[in-house]
């Protein structure tokens, strides 16, 4: 999976928890698309998402993590 497929598969994710099996499917995902990291973490895949300039965040909730998209709007009241 390339990283224009990224985008696609993180859109297929939104809202969906992920457990640990769904989890490590993620970090091979974000291995594939040249993720080098010796540890996979919430933090450190954030942090790719970031550098690649992918909006999207992972977050953690009891047991499961779930994906969201970063949407920017601009203020109409000024």
């Amino acid at each position: 999976m390339k990283n224009e497929n990224l985008e696609e598969f993180l859109e297929s994710l939104i809202g969906k928890k992920l457990f640990k099996h769904e989890q490590k499917i993620l970090k091979k995902v974000f291995e594939e698309n040249g993720l080098k990291a010796r540890m996979l973490g919430i933090n450190t895949i954030n942090a790719y998402l970031k550098d690649i300039k992918k909006f999207y965040i992972i977050e953690e909730r009891k047991g499961h993590w779930i994906v969201g998209k970063i949407v920017f709007e601009e203020n109409k009241a000024l």
